[in-house]
């Protein structure tokens, strides 16, 4: 292989990891695993099962963001390298997650339940509810927002800009539209 077909094959095979894309981040898939294991004490797993929830965590240094969830076999871990994630609000009645990502530039990812999961070629699976999160948006914020925690108040995303004192509400397409200062 010539160097130039060399490197059009790593060209096309750039951003082609889902990890990676959503993130924004080349590297997603070196994260070490060794980041996610855990000791449980009294019964985390069977507390989870008998509620029939995932939680999610944002681990900001890390960089990550889990889901964690008692599956029918072991507890199942699934995670999605964002930028330092901080806050993270669940609407419920959009059927969305929000999650603040607050290195510059600041984004506000929401992600919402994969209806169908399949891979190319393969059959759609039947009879399964696992339905994962998946980006469906990443709305880019000024860096000097710094948003942290993150709420619904009135069905209204609000944010804490740490970098203004300030709590900020953004609209239905997530622009931030006002900065209440305290």
């Amino acid at each position: 292989m010539s160097l130039r077909e060399r490197l059009h094959a790593e060209a096309d095979g750039a951003w082609r990891s889902t990890r990676a894309v959503p993130s924004l981040w080349p590297a997603a898939d070196d994260v070490d695993e060794r980041l996610l294991r855990a000791t449980e004490r009294g019964a985390f797993w069977d507390t989870l099962a008998d509620a029939g929830v995932t939680l999610l965590v944002t681990r900001e240094y890390e960089h990550l963001l889990l889901a964690l969830r008692a599956g029918a076999r072991r507890p199942e871990i699934s995670y999605l390298p964002l930028p330092h994630p901080s806050g993270l609000a669940v609407d419920h009645r959009r059927g969305v997650v929000h999650v603040a990502s607050t290195r510059n530039p600041n984004q506000l990812v929401t992600l919402a339940p994969a209806h169908a999961v399949r891979e190319p070629g393969r059959p759609r699976a039947v009879g399964t509810d696992a339905r994962p999160l998946i980006p469906v948006r990443s709305t880019f914020l000024p860096g000097g927002l710094y948003l942290h925690d993150l709420a619904l108040i009135g069905g209204r995303l609000h944010a804490n800009a740490v970098a203004h004192n300030a709590v900020v509400r953004f609209d239905d397409k997530t622009r931030c539209i006002s900065v209440e200062h305290h």
